[in-house]
């Protein structure tokens, strides 16, 4: 799964880790189309966060 990520998707999915929120961008469509970040929901709300298997993925620690 992590080979099938573009560079401009990491710094996108960086921007979810931090924020928990995706914007209206299509690059953010894109993730969510791929599963690459899913939509979590409580008594709180919702927020977005990624896809657990990629929680270890060096690419994420990255600047």
């Amino acid at each position: 799964m992590v080979l099938a990520i573009e560079p401009y998707e990491w710094e996108l999915l960086r921007q979810v880790v931090k924020s928990k929120k995706v914007t209206g961008d299509d690059g953010y469509k894109i993730l969510i189309r791929s599963m690459f970040v899913y939509e979590y929901c409580d008594a709180e709300g919702s927020w977005f966060d990624i896809n657990p298997i990629l929680e270890g993925a060096e690419e994420l620690n990255r600047t």
